[in-house]
Order: structure tokens, then C-alpha cells, then sequence
């Protein structure tokens, strides 16, 4: 007698389902593709952390919105997210701290439900060649970016085995995959998810949880508003897409991810870069000159 086929737990579900950018906020809490689930998104006060946890809260999804210190931002995030109909509540925890991500965890779990879905977008950059990096630099950004991951994954771990579900994206960076000059320490740091997914896609599918880093080239976000106008246009002659990404860019591929019909991407580095680790040469119209990505 053949053997019955493996049970592949990462189930596909139909992308015909309702979308949250077709319905309002409150229309989606209640039949949106997240609907009934509860999402975690670290850094949700501004930039790629805020945007992810508007296009969670778009598909259904009651969001906890995390913040460190800036409660003003972090409640702008969820009253837009109330003001249309959406759940959403704010917690402040600082997670380079080793006892915060569980705490934070265990904190929403009481207030709006057990979190399945996480995004971990929380991050800290220093620009500092290898010869002035101090070893606090490299702990913070292990800290918050690695350790951090591991800690709030462990953490919602007991969620996601019992309901069967979940959803743990990893803000990543195209620095972790190609390098960068002068972020030696946020690159390796950001490096580190990549073995983090891999390793948890594989432990996780049996619960139904996908794993997986969104990894961004430049943004238009805190992180790059210091640059002068001349370096932002020089790397942007370097995207072939011409232009940095959104905050918006990067939230809709998230939410995607963590909707039903993404259940078979596990596992992955999937970069948003504009095309920028191509490193094919760029010839823009009108100009005799030709860049390259790297």
C-alpha cells in the first residue's frame, strides 16, 4: 500500500478572498483576510514599522503597535488605525533590554488577544567605519535586531502552536545580503535574520507559520532623511527603479505575506530594492553617463 503523502501544514488559502484596500477598516475587521488575528509590529511609530502596521490593520488584523519612546507617534499610529474602524493599542518596551520581548509579548496578549502574526521592524542604524566601531555599537544593533528576534518569536511561540497559525516577518536589509560601507554592525546584525528565518521556517511549518525576512534597499524613512540632496541623488542613479522605496512599498508586500494565500513562502530573503542588487549597468535617458549598483 503507497504511503500517504506528507501533511503540509503552510495550506494554501484562495487570493480571492476579500481584500482589506476594498473595504473600510471596519468592514475588514470583521471579513478582511486577518480577520480574527492579532499582529505584533515592533517600531510602529514611524516609517516601515508605522506603514506595516496600517496595512495589517487594512486587511483585518488587530495591531500592537510597539514603540520605545515616542508615545505621541505611536498614538498617532493607532488612532488612524481607530479612526476608521480598526483595533489597535499602543506598548512601549525597550527590547535591547533581554527581559523585554516576552514581557511585551505576555502585556498584549492581555490587552487585545494572543499574537500570531509578528513583524519585527524595529531597528537602529550608526554609520561608523570598522575602526571607530565601539562595542556598544555592535551589542545595540545585535541586540535589537537579532536577539530581539529570537526572544519575541520564543515568545509567541505557545500562540502560534496552539491556534495553528502565524506569521513572522523580519525587517531585514539589503546591507545584511550585499554589505555597506561604514555598517559593519548593522549589517551583520541584519545578516543574522537571514540564518534566524531559515532555521524557524523549517522548525515552525508543522504549527503553520511562515517565516520570512522583507529585506529593503534604500527608504524614504528617518534612517535616510540626514543625507544631503546630492548624495540621495547619486544612490538613486544607482536604483534602477530611480527612486528610494516607500514606506508604503515595503507595508504592502509585508501584508501580503502574512495573508492566507502567502502560506507557501517560507524561508525566504525576498529583497525590495528597485532593482539596486542587480548590479547591471544604468543608462539614463539624456546622459552619457552609466552607473552601476555596486
Amino acid at each position: 500500500m503507497d504511503a500517504k503523502p506528507p501533511d503540509f501544514r503552510l495550506r494554501p488559502a484562495p487570493c480571492g478572498a476579500p481584500k482589506g484596500e476594498d473595504l473600510t477598516l471596519e468592514e475588514a475587521h470583521t471579513t478582511g483576510p486577518l480577520s480574527g488575528k492579532v499582529a505584533l509590529v515592533t517600531g510602529a511609530s514611524r516609517g516601515i514599522g508605522k506603514a506595516c502596521a496600517l496595512a495589517l490593520a487594512e486587511r483585518g488584523a488587530a495591531v500592537a503597535v510597539h514603540y520605545k519612546c515616542n508615545a505621541d507617534k505611536a498614538e498617532e499610529t493607532a488612532a488612524a488605525i481607530a479612526s476608521r474602524g480598526g483595533k489597535a493599542a499602543i506598548f512601549s518596551a525597550d527590547l535591547r533590554v533581554p527581559d523585554a520581548p516576552s514581557a511585551l509579548v505576555e502585556k498584549v496578549s492581555a490587552t487585545i488577544g494572543a499574537p500570531t502574526i509578528l513583524v519585527h521592524a524595529a531597528g537602529v542604524l550608526k554609520d561608523v567605519p570598522i575602526g571607530l566601531v565601539r562595542e556598544e555599537d555592535y551589542r545595540e544593533a545585535m541586540d535589537l535586531h537579532a536577539r530581539a528576534a529570537v526572544l519575541l518569536c520564543r515568545a509567541i511561540f505557545q500562540f502560534v502552536r496552539r491556534e495553528r497559525h502565524g506569521r513572522i516577518i523580519f525587517i531585514g536589509s539589503q546591507a545584511g545580503t550585499m554589505g555597506a560601507q561604514g555598517r559593519a554592525a548593522y549589517a551583520a546584525s541584519k545578516a543574522a535574520l537571514h540564518g534566524l528565518a531559515k532555521s524557524l521556517a523549517v522548525e515552525m511549518a508543522q504549527y503553520g507559520c511562515s517565516v520570512n525576512v522583507v529585506s529593503p534597499g534604500f527608504a524614504d524613512t528617518d534612517m535616510t532623511a540626514g543625507l544631503s540632496p546630492a548624495a540621495k541623488e547619486d544612490l538613486q542613479a544607482r536604483i534602477p527603479a530611480g527612486r528610494f522605496a516607500s514606506p508604503a512599498d515595503i507595508a504592502a508586500l509585508v501584508a501580503y505575506m502574512c495573508e492566507p494565500c502567502a502560506a507557501y513562502i517560507t524561508g525566504q530573503v525576498v529583497a525590495i530594492d528597485g532593482g539596486l542588487s542587480l548590479a547591471v549597468p544604468i543608462a539614463r535617458s539624456g546622459s552619457k553617463r552609466s552607473e552601476t549598483a555596486m
